[in-house]
């Protein structure tokens, strides 16, 4: 499918606007059945808060829920209630135990 197909069949959906699909990236995968994966932009998806903790885990996977607290000035409940939905979201991944283990974004 080339890439002019995909933009009529975008045209064509419902409720999406030029300027969200202009700015879409597409990923296709072969499959039994056409599949199409709609990246979106991070930076544009999250809040202020919600974006230095994500530059804290780039800067050090292995930061603690306590080191986010003192960095953000956010309790460490505040901490735990973001990156639980950060996880909900698919957005960060926790790899390994507790201690050792490692954040890391998707």
């Amino acid at each position: 499918m080339n890439k002019q197909k995909i933009k009529l069949i975008l045209q064509e959906g419902e409720g999406l606007n030029i300027e969200f699909k202009e700015s879409l990236k597409i990923k296709f995968e072969p499959d039994d059945f056409f599949k199409a994966i709609f990246y979106r932009p991070l930076e544009k998806t999250v809040g202020k808060t919600v974006g230095k903790i994500l530059d804290l885990i780039r800067q050090n996977p292995k930061i603690t829920r306590e080191e986010l607290s003192e960095k953000t000035g956010l309790s460490v409940r505040g901490i735990e209630w973001n990156l639980k939905n950060l996880k909900k979201k698919k957005i960060i991944k926790r790899i390994g135990p507790a201690k050792g283990g490692h954040w890391e974004i998707q």
